[in-house]
């Protein structure tokens, strides 16, 4: 095993955990009890000799995976998460793998040009229809922090720009059964912020108007087209530790060429 020393640190601890959603139960206690913990590291080396035994987000069924720093429970009612707020993007299926993979190493390798307890976490949750990834931080009123995470994923994952983020208070949220309360289309992109979605009916969301249809049509058709542009904002900013993150693809191309065979071990 490579020497303590010779690895390269994290900023903080992770924990990653996976819910199995395919049991329909409801309630929070039974939430709370279906997160399991998998591991948790605070190298770039262990993280990948983790991640490359398990499941990719593309070959679950009804499943999540989240990644939250250590001491940060993936709760809405974590003292953490309470006043924060998660940034969604609805994808469709068969990006999820490749989308959930960009976001975390962005997060473990501090690229968001944040405080680095701002951002407490990301979720991928694998559905029917579409996919959902959540990127979940502290202070769910500081526009800056908001404007600087949308700003990052429409950098990092070449998003059209049209594409919608869903903005989703937590705590009131939370207070409303986990009912969508608003939706957030980014500042300076797209047609503004564009309307309310419906009135969901109990948890979930309801049933999706015309409006909601087309705008989720829109956004899957965009990003088939997505491919290998480049986003319009050209060679983008250069992350503070260029270094730190060509290590980071040394270790991805390494881990690629010595896990090919290797078979899945945590399900």
């Amino acid at each position: 095993m490579t020497d303590k020393k010779k690895k390269h640190p994290l900023e903080c601890t992770y924990v990653f955990y996976y819910i199995n959603r395919n049991d329909n139960k409801k309630s929070n206690k039974d939430y709370e009890k279906r997160i399991k913990k998998i591991c948790k590291f605070d190298t770039l080396e262990d993280f990948w000799g983790f991640y490359s035994h398990i499941l990719r987000p593309n070959d679950m069924d009804a499943a999540e995976y989240l990644l939250f720093k250590e001491g940060i429970e993936p709760l809405w009612e974590d003292k953490s998460n309470i006043n924060g707020c998660s940034i969604k993007l609805r994808i469709r299926k068969s990006l999820a793998s490749r989308y959930f993979e960009q976001i975390m190493i962005a997060i473990i390798s501090e690229q968001f040009d944040l405080p680095s307890d701002e951002i407490c976490g990301v979720v991928v949750s694998i559905r029917d229809q579409e996919d959902i990834i959540s990127i979940w931080n502290r202070n769910g009123h500081d526009q800056n922090a908001l404007d600087t995470i949308r700003d990052k994923l429409f950098e990092m994952l070449q998003l059209p720009e049209n594409t919608i983020l869903d903005f989703e208070q937590h705590g009131k949220s939370f207070q409303r059964h986990t009912r969508k309360d608003s939706n957030w289309r980014p500042r300076g992109r797209g047609r503004g912020r564009g309307r309310g979605r419906g009135r969901g009916r109990g948890r979930g969301r309801g049933r999706m108007n015309n409006y909601e249809k087309n705008e989720r049509d829109n956004n899957m058709n965009n990003q088939n087209n997505y491919g290998n542009k480049r986003s319009k904002g050209g060679k983008g900013r250069k992350y503070k530790n260029r270094n730190y993150l060509e290590e980071l693809n040394n270790l991805q191309d390494s881990r690629d060429s010595s896990d090919d065979e290797s078979e899945n071990s945590y399900f």
